[in-house]
């Protein structure tokens, strides 16, 4: 019962590993004795820390750097994969980002990019790794969504809580297509992590005075989750290891809330 979470001679490909939630899942998974393939478009500091981790930890390691809104670079990064691996056991898929514009005024080339990134660019990497499971016949695909395609956020990210939405509908159509294959697809929907990015808007928005429900923003999202506090990266490796090993062999089609709560209220 010990090994049911290891994940030796397995080899795993994580996506958005230049983010801080995709580099720490990326070196999770090593630590779980999975080889990994690390793609990332930006952050190639966060890319190389994750790489030296990996390969600290006896395990092989892949640096691909990868435009996912780019059919013919997600080709290429798969191409690079099987012929240095020789298979593909994992996918995560971890790229994503956001912005804040209430619905009236948003861009529809700002919406158009967004989607492109965090849906179609989604899409076209799972649809890409897929296909080399199918041949395989076996394969765990684990989509990084959030508690924005469980719930509405109200706070100007239409784009944002569109995409996700739609990623937790693809989890479960994939989880349902692809079962005759003998791949699993889960999702996990995580609340606020405290990245940089998070914390930078919090700073931003209370050096400004701006309220939210009479609260300053930090106040306001942390009353929103039960436990009172933010996740950090590393929370999510247990979560991302469950779905990828054979503790979760009868797990598919399913969202995993990460969220201390947020979605039980």
């Amino acid at each position: 019962m010990k090994d049911l979470f290891r994940l030796d001679n397995l080899v795993a490909v994580v996506t958005g590993a230049g983010g801080a939630m995709g580099s720490v899942i990326a070196e999770g998974l090593a630590y779980y004795g999975a080889d990994v393939a690390v793609i990332g478009h930006k952050n190639k500091d966060r890319m190389q820390k994750a790489l030296d981790a990996i390969r600290a930890k006896g395990r092989k390691a892949l640096e691909c750097y990868c435009d996912i809104k780019s059919q013919n670079d997600v080709e290429r990064v798969v191409r690079e994969t099987i012929d240095y691996f020789g298979h593909v056991d994992i996918y995560v898929n971890c790229p994503g980002y956001s912005f804040r514009v209430n619905a009236e005024d948003v861009e529809i080339p700002d919406w158009e990019n967004l989607i492109d990134v965090n849906l179609t660019g989604a899409f076209r990497c799972i649809q890409a790794f897929g296909r080399i499971m199918i041949e395989q016949k076996k394969g765990s695909i684990i989509i990084i969504t959030s508690i924005a395609g469980m719930v509405a956020l109200g706070r100007g990210q239409s784009a944002y809580c569109s995409s996700k939405h739609a990623l937790v509908g693809l989890t479960r159509e994939l989880a349902i297509e692809w079962a005759k294959h003998n791949i699993r697809v889960n999702a996990i929907a995580p609340c606020q992590v405290a990245t940089d990015g998070l914390l930078k808007w919090i700073e931003d928005s209370e050096k400004s005075g701006e309220l939210y429900d009479g609260k300053p923003l930090g106040e306001h999202l942390r009353s929103q989750i039960p436990l009172r506090r933010f996740a950090e990266s590393e929370e999510y490796i247990g979560p991302v290891v469950f779905l990828a090993s054979d503790a979760s062999s009868m797990v598919t089609g399913h969202v995993l809330a990460v969220d201390g709560g947020y979605l039980a209220r």
